[in-house]
């Protein structure tokens, strides 16, 4: 038995349980079925009531007891909202069926097969003295066929077409033809159901059910698919590049209180349908396209030189050139798709011609190709290093690190750019647009790699040495940043080790990696590690380090292995300049014995990331939000004015006697990586998009030389509408990589895996069924099943080990809340005794699919998490179920907080509980789970609402194209609610860090003598808000112009006159608190939640300390007047 077949088992355990029957005809004790419990009681979905009968018993808890949300509401990043349910009574279906395309015709007719089992009433022998019990006795009927004429009176009539020998089973429905735009003329739509028409009763009401009730159709003509041309002759060219990617796919028919089979379509005719309770799609993986005689591997490339690179690397252009010839030439059946593909094979091409020009620099430039090749020896090294700790480790039996085409592809490509900051390309952002876990993260690393080197090498003999931050990489989400910065800092740990063999050459000062995010996740000042450090008793596990293991070796670091040192190095519990955390592994090369007073390169709090300013910078966007607050934030964007081996010193730090002056600085960031740009939009994107600017002016600014704008690349594995949204938030035009292709999977460098097992949807619906019971159930018997298969003294990889753990994902904290009280009671009663009590009277033998489970507590990945619990439940879940340290995890309910970041191999089920608000999050959630095993999701719709009804009945559909689905994202950083909100804040940014005077606490005092430069900056925001979208016409860009400009004025008038009253006073003022320079004035900056100042124009201040300070929600209640009370 391998993975797939116990997947298998535990789909087959889901129909049994939630729709019956029990075990399969064709098994020995099929059709054998006696139950303790009255069927409706005992299954959960797949049957109908009579019409008269649809109402619950009043003690059918499943039915009538809707309630999953507990808690208080949040407004944490991950809270979510649950999506309220029409209010309208329970009722069980009594109708079931789908609706059809057919061709146009008259008096022919459909041939329609029944499936149905109905339950009687029985006294049951329990045991030899002839005590009896009542039981269900299932019997079961059909295939029963029926030949239904295609006659809209008939179908129509009121009676029905019976189902013979059912009693009271009948067909109905409505036939008519229709005008839709690219189906014939003539064309009809049938609507076909089956109905229980049978006598509701009082007592034992189940005998008038019909349970496990399917239907099959059949139309020898075929049946006509439902027109697949939206967008394809669009003014959206999203829509346009979709339509061609998926005109084949087809929707055939659309359930009913029911779902559909996915359709088995022979010579391009479907003659077949047939319903189902549980809808399955299996969504084929992506892979990564062989490229014959390519040089791939990392070692290889290290080892070249400019002309074997040349040769090594030419294969890939001409196997790509190949690929787009044959693309474009490819036949279309529809003339409307053909401009589309001209023009996507054209950026296809202009592509090959980038990664061309990235090849010929290297053998043009010679620090570039020093550059690439020893980027290429610290990828090489830092895989290796990180494979050391894997489950399951890749390479083994010689197999050595490689690129993935893409990858090596989409770091040539950049070369040009990254090396000139003049170059034409340098202000494009490159948008990496590859399925979740496709390795788009390795991309990004390796072009930081390069963008680090190349600094440095560049940077020996002059006075900034190369150092500063050359690399912003952000986030959006803690858990991401905090996953991300693991791989980043093995990678950083490889850097090191090149530039300590080589310091001639990559310098003295060290690489390190520094991590900028909020309190909650690192340390802000180093007397806070003090605090934590002197807290410190035996047996605690936490740490504020953000990792729990040593990024070069993977040995466990816990809090005795930070120290505080002074700026010798030394260990000291007063003067501490910086915090080492060295690794206990002997054999590490960062214990305390081999880089005394440095330990680990990663930079983990505030106060000494502003002093030794690391050149990779790793931040939430959030973050940000901060940078008119601190003056130390102007360190990120270069502005040092001192620098020793050691740190670097500026306006807020006073320089150490034999620090060398920098005249111009550090050079600022010349990289920003944008990962997940999918999660920039709605109100957060808005106000990223107003700091962005804040963040590009900083690390344009001339140094050394000519203005040096910073090149962005973005990433994502859903996004629609990337162009409008990165020039909303960039102000850059988007280059998507790798361009697409003409089918959806096949962009050469990717293409569809069609030979091996995907990962599996199935959608569980249950009509007049509450979600709670829906949920608890399938978490039930998924937990069950999976243990029927595992065995606890074998092998720790054996195939039930990826379905052991189940991901529960949940839209809002409260629904996770309250089934988190649901596993801890519900869900863990029923499976710990579940081989004794759910089967049913008489059945002989072990349980046929599921076995008894003492589930323990569930953990959590949510917002509401102290961030050293999610950092011990990710390395629980990465432990087999046999492991004992760390202990395995049973069930993990999560937020949205791991749609993205959440990389462990070896998971492979989730449930999610209601459809999520957008495809995006669903898609990028549920590829959390089947990444190195057939992955398992099975989402619990709740077909009272009507969304989730829509995804149920058209699950196959869906899931066939979802990524076509994805919606688009709104980013309106302009917007007036957004400079409310945020304008103040950028504008303080720009003018503290960018005009050197202005920078100190009390440079806010300088605003008359630099109001001229503040002006100039004012205008680059105006341009920025003309550029940052297409308006409508030259009025609509004027109007947007001349707010920004009237509000930034009236700001910097407000700005003065607070100036002329303290001084008027004779009198200081700072900009903030967080200055710590309370002793030269008042400070000016506050926040929304602070009380405001007396005076008017210091009201001008209020400036947000995240970016998620959005305005809370106000509920409005709505109030009928009576009839009497309203007006004529």
């Amino acid at each position: 038995m391998n993975e797939t077949d116990v997947r298998k088992r535990l789909v087959d355990a889901l129909e049994a349980d939630l729709v019956g029957p029990f075990v399969p005809d064709t098994h020995a004790q099929g059709g054998q079925e006696i139950l303790p419990l009255a069927p409706s009681r005992w299954y959960l979905t797949g049957f109908l009531a009579p019409e008269g009968g649809r109402v619950p018993d009043p003690e059918d808890r499943d039915s009538t007891d809707g309630s999953l949300a507990a808690g208080s509401e949040s407004s944490a990043e991950d809270a979510g909202a649950e999506e309220p349910e029409p209010k309208r009574p329970v009722r069980f279906p009594a109708s079931m069926g789908l609706s059809v395309f057919l061709p146009p015709g008259v008096g022919d007719t459909i041939q329609v097969d029944v499936w149905y089992a109905d339950y009687d009433k029985v006294e049951v022998a329990i045991d030899r003295d002839d005590k009896k019990k009542t039981g269900w006795k299932r019997v079961p009927y059909g295939p029963v066929p029926v030949t239904v004429p295609l006659d809209a009176s008939v179908l129509q009539h009121k009676d029905g077409i019976p189902v013979p020998g059912s009693r009271n089973l009948v067909l109905k429905g409505e036939l008519r033809t229709t005008t839709m735009d690219g189906l014939d003329p003539g064309t009809r739509v049938l609507s076909l159901f089956l109905v229980n028409h049978r006598t509701a009763v009082e007592r034992d009401r189940d005998t008038q059910f019909a349970f496990q009730v399917r239907m099959q159709l059949t139309y020898e003509r075929g049946f006509v698919s439902r027109p697949n041309r939206r967008g394809e002759d669009g003014s959206d060219e999203d829509q346009r590049v979709l339509a061609l990617a998926f005109r084949d796919q087809r929707e055939w028919a659309v359930g009913h209180n029911t779902s559909v089979e996915r359709p088995k379509v022979k010579n391009g005719k479907l003659t077949r349908l047939r319903t189902t309770q549980l809808p399955c799609f299996e969504v084929p993986n992506v892979v990564h396209r062989p490229i014959a005689d390519a040089t791939l591997g990392m070692a290889d490339l290290a080892k070249l030189d400019a002309k074997g690179l040349a040769n090594a690397l030419s294969p890939l252009l001409e196997a790509y050139e190949a690929w787009v010839d044959k693309q474009r030439y490819a036949p279309l059946d529809r003339t409307t798709l053909e401009g589309t593909r001209d023009d996507l094979m054209s950026k296809a091409d202009g592509a090959r011609k980038r990664i061309a020009e990235g090849i010929a620099l290297l053998g043009q430039k010679p620090e570039v190709l020093r550059a690439f090749k020893l980027a290429n020896q610290a990828m090489h090294v830092a895989a290796l290093q990180a494979d050391q700790t894997r489950e399951d480790p890749r390479y083994v039996g010689g197999k050595q690190p490689e690129w993935r085409p893409f990858q090596l592809a989409f770091v040539l490509l950049n070369l040009p750019s990254l090396a000139s900051a003049s170059h034409p390309d340098r202000k494009l952002a490159e948008l990496i647009y590859f399925p979740t876990g496709g390795g788009k993260t390795e991309a990004y690393l390796g072009l930081i790699a390069f963008t680090l080197l190349l600094r440095r090498i560049r940077g020996q003999g002059t006075p900034h040495e190369g150092r500063g931050v050359a690399v912003l990489l952000r986030y959006t989400l803690r858990l991401l940043t905090l996953d991300q910065l693991g791989r980043a800092a093995t990678l950083m740990c490889a850097l090191e080790e090149l530039r300590r063999r080589n310091p001639k050459e990559l310098g003295n000062a060290r690489f390190t990696i520094g991590l900028w995010v909020g309190a909650s996740a690192s340390a802000n000042r180093l007397r806070d590690v003090h605090q934590a450090l002197s807290d410190y008793t035996p047996g605690r596990t936490d740490s504020p380090f953000p990792l729990t293991t040593c990024p070069w070796c993977g040995e466990s670091i816990k809090i005795q292995n930070i120290k505080l040192v002074d700026a010798e190095g030394k260990p000291t519990k007063k003067n501490f300049a910086r915090a080492a955390v060295y690794c206990d592994n002997a054999k590490c090369l960062y214990t305390e014995a081999k880089v005394p007073g440095l330990g680990l390169p990663v930079v983990f709090v505030d106060e000494q990331i502003y002093q030794e300013v690391p050149c990779f910078l790793v931040a939430t966007v959030d973050k940000f939000a901060m940078m008119p607050w601190r003056g130390d934030a102007g360190m990120l964007f270069g502005r040092a004015t001192h620098v020793d081996d050691q740190r670097a010193y500026g306006v807020m730090h006073e320089f150490k006697l034999g620090a060398r002056p920098l005249p111009e600085g550090f050079l600022p960031p010349e990289l920003i990586v944008q990962d997940e740009l999918h999660l920039i939009s709605g109100p957060l994107g808005t106000m990223v998009g107003l700091y962005e600017a804040a963040v590009d002016y900083l690390c344009e600014r001339p140094a050394y030389g000519a203005p040096r704008p910073p090149k962005v690349i973005c990433s994502t594995a859903t996004v629609r509408r990337a162009r409008d949204q990165i020039q909303a938030l960039f102000g850059r035009t988007m280059s998507l990589f790798p361009p697409r292709g003409i089918v959806d999977g096949d962009n050469f460098f990717s293409q569809i895996e069609h030979d091996k097992p995907g990962r599996l949807y199935v959608g569980v619906g249950a009509p007049g069924r509450a979600l709670r019971a829906v949920s608890v159930r399938s978490y039930a018997v998924l937990l069950a099943a999976a243990q029927k298969h595992f065995d606890r003294k074998g092998d720790p990889k054996q195939p039930a080990d990826p379905y052991m753990t189940l991901i529960g994902y949940f839209n809002s904290l409260r629904e996770l809340g309250g089934m988190r009280r649901l596993v801890e009671d519900e869900v863990r009663n029923r499976i710990d005794d579940i081989e004794a009590e759910k089967r049913p009277l008489n059945f002989i033998g072990p349980h046929p699919w599921a076995a008894d489970r003492k589930l323990e507590m569930p953990a959590e990945l949510t917002s509401r998490e102290p961030t050293e619990r999610v950092k011990e439940t990710k390395r629980r879940l990465a432990a087999r179920r046999t492991s004992t340290d760390p202990e395995p995890l049973d069930v993990v309910l999560a937020s949205n907080m791991i749609s993205v970041g959440l990389d462990v191999d070896r998971l492979g089920l989730m449930v999610v509980t209601g459809q999520p608000k957008t495809t995006s999050e669903y898609i990028q959630a549920t590829s959390r789970v089947g990444r190195a095993y057939p992955g398992l999701v099975v989402t619990c719709l709740n077909v009272m609402r009507p969304r989730d009804r829509s995804h149920y009945e058209r699950f196959v559909a869906y899931h066939e194209s979802f990524y076509r689905e994805v919606e688009a994202t709104s980013v309106t950083p302009f917007s007036g609610q957004a400079l409310d909100r945020g304008l103040v804040g950028s504008l303080l940014s720009m003018i503290r860090h960018g005009i050197a005077p202005m920078e100190p606490p009390t440079g806010v005092m300088n605003i008359h003598e630099q109001r001229p430069a503040a002006e100039e900056l004012l205008g680059w925001m105006v341009g920025r808000a003309r550029g940052h979208r297409k308006f409508p016409d030259d009025d609509a860009e004027t109007r947007i112009a001349n707010l920004v400009r009237a509000r930034g004025r009236s700001f910097l008038d407000a700005w003065e006159r607070v100036v002329d009253k303290a001084r008027t006073g004779a009198a200081s003022r700072v900009y903030s608190k967080n200055d710590r320079a309370g002793s030269e004035g008042l400070h000016l900056l506050f926040t929304a939640s602070d009380d405001p100042p007396a005076d008017h124009d210091a009201r001008c201040f209020q400036v947000p300390t995240s970016m998620r300070d959005v305005e809370p929600s106000v509920p409005v209640w709505l109030r009928f007047k009576q009839l009497d009370e309203r007006g004529g």
